[in-house]
């Protein structure tokens, strides 16, 4: 009995030994610098602006393309929702990348990091203050009007909805990081921003 226990005994430090330097090899497998993470930043926006392509059609308006976007439809009688100005220069940034014809790779080309970094932050901060996940605030980026089913939306190759910020870094940085991956990039941000 006294040998069950000191092998049940070795068994569990052996586990937690292993659980340690999973950890550990998770937290430096998402150490980024702060290039690396401007450089993903640029290729999470224009993930973003491919996701809401499907919304523009040649020779759209600002303000239809925004209708479209954010309410599913092109009736002006219709009133926009609110949405802060991170998400407005977002929606704004996208409509002229789609407007002048540019694909992923020119976007990426073009090198905006600072856009949705703002975006970002400002998610992050709300999220804070509301003590909630950074999943549950994004939608307030856009007005915190979703719609779930917009007749516009003709889907996207990524899996992301058009206004799931977290999605569309998410797929760029690596599934599965989470917070680790959002804590790397706020002090990123800060010293980009700073």
């Amino acid at each position: 009995m006294k040998n069950l226990k000191n092998v049940f005994s070795i068994l569990v430090l052996a586990i937690m030994m292993v659980s340690s330097i999973n950890v550990n090899a998770q937290k430096e497998q998402t150490s980024l610098t702060t290039s690396e993470v401007k450089t993903e930043l640029i290729k999470g926006f224009a993930k973003f602006v491919e996701s809401v392509r499907p919304f523009y059609k040649r020779g759209d308006s600002y303000d239809l393309f925004k209708r479209k976007v954010l309410l599913g439809t092109t009736n002006t009688r219709t009133a926009l929702p609110t949405i802060p100005s991170e998400g407005e220069k977002m929606l704004k940034k996208a409509y002229d990348y789609l407007s002048k014809g540019l694909y992923y790779d020119q976007m990426v080309a073009n090198g905006d990091y600072k856009t949705i970094a703002a975006a970002v932050l400002y998610v992050n901060n709300h999220a804070k203050s509301k003590n909630q996940k950074f999943t549950d605030s994004q939608a307030l980026l856009f007005g915190d009007n979703i719609l779930v089913n917009n007749p516009f939306d003709n889907g996207n190759r990524s899996g992301c909805k058009w206004w799931q910020l977290w999605c569309h870094l998410d797929s760029i940085f690596g599934d599965g990081n989470g917070d680790v991956i959002i804590d790397a990039i706020i002090d990123a941000l800060i010293i980009l921003l700073g």
